[in-house]
């Protein structure tokens, strides 16, 4: 049996230990507060103690760091009193503390053990990096029952060493972790990443910012190469390959190149890498290190920087940015478009230098003040070109602030609104002023007048409005044009001006219609000759385009307060001046005529008569009257003419005379004319079934009805409905409904007369009597007007008229009608005349539909 020396079981123990020691140090998976604590658990069992203890001098307190062992004794961050005591002496050698039994008598004391119980201690001081730093110690409650050999102290010294190391190497492992974090925090801060790449094993280290860039995490994906290199945008990738072999290849070939990466969502990002090779002592590439630099932001933002300074030089308003003392730094070419300065003559200066002088310095005042107390003005402002001429513009003026608040530029932004304002101008005199005459139109009248008579309330005065409406205007318009007619108003409006005061308003209405504004009334008297006047103006000659011409004017006036009505409103003044003047017309045109009470009581007749036609027409309370039509040569009736008739429920009849011109003002006689059509063309269907035979009737137009585009469709639809043919129906027109327009005449009876309808002029020779239209126009017949034939037995004159009006017709081939046939004298002297046919009441007044028939048995039937 061999025998081993004590020598040789210490050597044995020391490697036991040492063993263990390399095991729990190499032990990856565990941190190195759990690998102290390992350590302090074996040097327990191995020295036969309870537990163990590493404290930490702090304070001249001795603090404890770490437990292997009961923790009754101690606890963590618990603090012991170091001062004066032996830890202090041991620490300061440094030395081993060593008590077997802290409870004998002779035992020396140790000041930093005040705790119970405490029966035997064990411990050494311990070096970190060669500095005092703490101790490793062990304990027990119990005293130990064999005191510590040279083999124990040696032991406990080594376990001090390999704790010192523990702690040294956590302290490196912890400053390498802040040292990577910082290092990973600064390059996320300025998007530099970092990587080793090692050429000969083709292993490619990242940092965190790397795998950021990427979009990808260390553990979804390993940096390698040729990932690397997949991870590149495909158009990039051919020439970041060539790019690090040319710097593998050559050493003074640097490598920095920019590319794209492409992201596992499909995102882009913009980088820069840069790098250099190291080589062995052979000139071998062994290794790459380099950075990768996030220039995405960088590139946005210098695209957005591109866009800005594009946008700056090509837009249209005038941009010009100034320092905080408000000189000018940079101008943009709308800049010197519209100012003509140049960048190079603004810079420097003061925006002062373009100022037009028509804004005093308060102005000026109030606009830095808001700029000052808002951070931005807007308004027009009037400034010089660099050629002195003085222009609009519409500026804003914004500060721009840093962060803290403090003004680093101005910026002003405006364009040059002259057109603008040019176009404003002309639409105001578009809008407010007639564009023929250049007075006010109706909307500024209208507006002058409330103001005038707002004044004349505040101020207790009186204010006349003339209503002024030319005499014979249309004859001019239709005899010789509406170019004519245009001339004509400027010049009366050129005479009105002359007759009255520059304060007084004149304006036109629109048509021949004129209104004029007097205020300050203090004579009614005033009034009056101040119409006198315009009579005057007007009434002389004119004379256009070498021909003179003669109008007249019709004034009505109204005075306010008296004729405003009760609220004294600006309506009521307008309508009851607008009746005076209807009543100088009545009373014979060329004269002026102040409102009065009756004027308004006849219109308000007037408004109701219209009220109660629009009823009739709806309650069906018209009729048609047929008065019979003779042939003077058979003496039979060749046909009849419709009249119409209001019939009111209590039987008394309102006469034409009265409705027909309400209809024709107000539009109603369109309805009414359709109605005249209809009922007409079913009175002749209903004779001709019941036996009366073919009968023609003739039916008056009127001017509105002639020019209505509806009027074909109207009579069509009306022969249509009543089944008879279209040449038992006539139309009756007169003079001055054709001579308005006489190209349009000639087209609509044109197309009557394509129909097959008969078409007669009433009351010829009462107008304008032009015989060269005659020829022109598709007439059937001529109705001598009955102021003619009524007077024929007694007046030469009119006998000589219907002479000559028969003898004419029968040359053109057209037949005659002699209305107002009231004696059989009549008849014979018409018939001597040769004219084809009369009616009147010689032969029957204007019969019912139901009295047609008796009336027709009293003249036989014609054959």
């Amino acid at each position: 049996m061999d025998q081993s020396s004590p020598a040789d079981d210490r050597s044995s123990r020391f490697r036991q230990v040492v063993g263990t020691l390399r095991q729990i140090r190499g032990n990856q998976e565990t941190t190195p507060d759990q690998k102290l604590t390992a350590l302090l658990r074996l040097g327990a069992d191995l020295f036969g103690m309870e537990g163990g203890m590493i404290g930490a001098v702090r304070d001249a307190r001795l603090v404890v760091e770490q437990l292997g062992g009961p923790g009754d004794l101690f606890k963590i961050g618990e603090s012991l009193p170091l001062t004066d005591s032996r830890c202090a002496a041991a620490l300061a050698v440094p030395a081993a503390m060593v008590c077997a039994d802290l409870t004998a008598t002779d035992a020396p004391p140790i000041p930093c053990l005040t705790r119970s119980p405490v029966g035997a201690w064990f411990g050494f001081p311990l070096l970190v990096d060669g500095a005092p730093y703490g101790t490793v110690a062990f304990f027990s409650s119990t005293p130990r029952t064999t005191p510590f050999d040279e083999e124990d102290l040696a032991l406990l010294e080594l376990f001090a060493l390999w704790g010192g190391a523990e702690i040294a190497h956590a302290r490196r492992v912890a400053t390498l972790e802040r040292e990577t974090q910082t290092l990973n925090a600064a390059q996320a801060v300025a998007h530099i990443g970092s990587w080793d790449w090692n050429i000969l094993t083709g292993a490619l280290a990242w940092s965190d910012e790397i795998y950021r860039i990427f979009g990808v995490s260390p553990q979804e994906f390993a940096a390698t190469y040729d990932g690397f290199l997949q991870a590149i945008h495909p158009d990039d990738r051919g020439a970041v390959v060539a790019a690090v072999n040319a710097t593998v290849a050559d050493p003074t070939v640097a490598y920095d190149i920019p590319h794209r990466v492409v992201r596992a969502d499909g995102s882009v990002r913009f980088v820069r890498e840069q790098g250099e090779v190291y080589r062995n002592a052979r000139g071998i590439p062994v290794r790459m290190l380099g950075t990768v630099i996030d220039e995405t932001e960088k590139r946005e933002s210098e695209e957005r920087l591109h866009l800005a300074r594009r946008v700056f030089e090509s837009v249209g308003e005038a941009i010009l940015i100034t320092d905080p003392q408000a000189k000018i730094l940079d101008v943009n070419p709308s800049f010197e478009r519209i100012t003509g300065y140049s960048l190079e003559d603004a810079r420097g200066q003061n925006p002062s230098m373009m100022q037009s002088g028509r804004h005093d310095v308060t102005f000026y005042r109030n606009l830095w003040r808001t700029l000052v107390d808002t951070g931005a003005w807007t308004g027009e402002i009037w400034d010089r070109r660099k050629g002195g001429a003085l222009y609009p513009k519409k500026l804003t003026i914004n500060a721009i602030t840093d962060p803290f608040g403090a003004v680093v530029n101005y910026v002003g932004v405006f364009s040059d609104i002259s057109v603008q304002k040019r176009t404003e101008a002309q639409l105001e005199q578009l809008a407010y002023y007639d564009p023929l005459t250049r007075l006010p139109n109706r909307a500024l009248f209208r507006d002058r007048l409330d103001h005038a008579l707002s004044l004349a309330r505040r101020n207790g005065t009186q204010v006349a409005l003339l209503f002024i409406d030319l005499d014979r205007f249309k004859n001019v318009n239709d005899s010789m044009g509406h170019s004519v007619g245009d001339e004509l108003l400027v010049e009366v409006a050129q005479r009105i001006r002359g007759a009255i005061r520059e304060t007084d308003t004149l304006s036109r209405l629109g048509g021949d219609e004129f209104t004029l504004i007097f205020e300050n009334v203090t004579d009614p008297l005033t009034v009056d000759q101040m119409a006198a006047a315009v009579i005057a103006a007007i009434g002389r000659p004119f004379t256009l385009r070498d021909r003179q011409l003669y109008i007249g004017a019709s004034v009505g006036i109204a005075l306010f307060p008296d004729d405003a009505g009760e609220e004294g409103d600006a309506e009521t003044l307008v309508k009851n001046a607008d009746t005076a003047m209807y009543q100088a017309k009545a009373e014979g045109r060329g004269t002026h005529t102040f409102f009065t009470g009756e004027m308004n009581r006849k219109v308000s007749r007037r408004a109701a008569l219209e009220s109660d036609l629009r009823h009739a027409l709806e309650n069906r309370e018209m009729a048609l009257y047929y008065q019979p039509k003779i042939d003077l040569t058979s003496l039979r009736v060749e046909g009849f003419e419709a009249l119409i008739r209001w019939i009111r429920p209590d039987g008394t009849v309102v006469s034409p005379a009265d409705f027909i011109p309400v209809a024709e003002e107000t539009g109603l006689i369109i309805p009414m004319g359709g109605w005249v059509v209809e009922e007409a063309c079913r009175q002749i269907g209903a004779w001709r079934t019941g036996g009366v035979g073919d009968r023609a009737v003739s039916v008056n137009l009127s001017a509105r009805q002639f020019q209505d585009p509806q009027l074909l469709a109207t009579v069509e639809g009306a022969l249509k409905a009543a089944g008879i043919p279209a040449a038992l129906l006539e139309m009756e027109i007169t003079e001055s409904m054709v001579m308005v327009d006489t190209k349009k005449a000639v087209a609509v009876m044109g197309s009557l007369a394509e129909r097959g309808i008969a078409i007669s002029m009433d009351d010829f020779g009462t107008g304008y009597s032009s015989l060269s239209y005659l020829k022109t126009f598709p007439l059937s017949a001529l109705k001598i007007d009955q102021s003619f034939v009524r007077d024929i037995l007694d007046d030469p004159g009119d006998m000589a008229i219907v002479a000559a009006v028969i003898s004419m017709a029968k040359s053109l081939g057209i037949r005659t009608v002699a209305e107002g046939v009231e004696t059989f004298r009549h008849v014979e002297l018409l018939t001597s005349l040769g004219a084809d046919v009369a009616q009147g009441y010689h032969f029957a007044r204007p019969l019912p539909a139901a009295e047609v028939p008796g009336f027709l048995e009293k003249f036989g039937k014609p054959s």
